[in-house]
């Protein structure tokens, strides 16, 4: 047995330094507008990592109805009813004195098309009409794979397909 050691002065333990960590609930959402905006990031690292959010490189804005709550290990925000001017790249800025990390997702927000543009009426028979359009100016953020024709006949009150896909 040997002789004790001097007593030491007070040890106070702590975690190592560690680089900051993320787990983001989606890195790609496609919504239709109207429905709800969830994104989850679950974060941490030591010493404890600050986390921002930001859209499309700038400050995320809270508008009526939307909100980011956030605690130590999570961060989430939420849109209630998106537009289309939500749609974009979201991303939370996690950072503490090791490093920073990012958590990306991008947001797709389709809607309704705009109207056609320039809409011609040609040569006109009695069993035909000849159309012409351009795309609409809106596309409602997807693209257009076919136009639906629909015609109402004299003295009826109702519309019937001409041609149910027409490209």
């Amino acid at each position: 047995m040997s002789i004790p050691s001097e007593q030491t002065e007070e040890i106070e333990a702590k975690d190592p330094d560690a680089q900051p960590w993320h787990q983001i609930s989606h890195e790609e959402i496609i919504l239709v507008q109207g429905q709800k905006l969830r994104l989850r990031v679950s974060y941490g690292g030591s010493p404890q990592p600050s986390l921002e959010w930001k859209k499309d490189e700038k400050l995320f804005k809270k508008e009526l109805g939307s909100k980011v709550q956030s605690t130590p290990a999570a961060s989430s925000l939420c849109v209630p009813a998106v537009a289309r001017h939500h749609a974009g790249r979201y991303v939370a800025t996690i950072e503490n004195k090791i490093d920073t990390v990012y958590a990306t997702c991008r947001v797709i927000v389709h809607d309704r098309p705009g109207p056609s543009q320039g809409l011609k009426i040609g040569d006109i028979t009695k069993h035909t009409c000849e159309l012409s359009w351009a795309e609409p100016q809106d596309n409602g953020g997807c693209q257009i794979e076919y136009y639906s024709i629909f015609k109402q006949e004299e003295g009826r009150r109702t519309w019937g397909w001409v041609d149910p896909e027409v490209t």
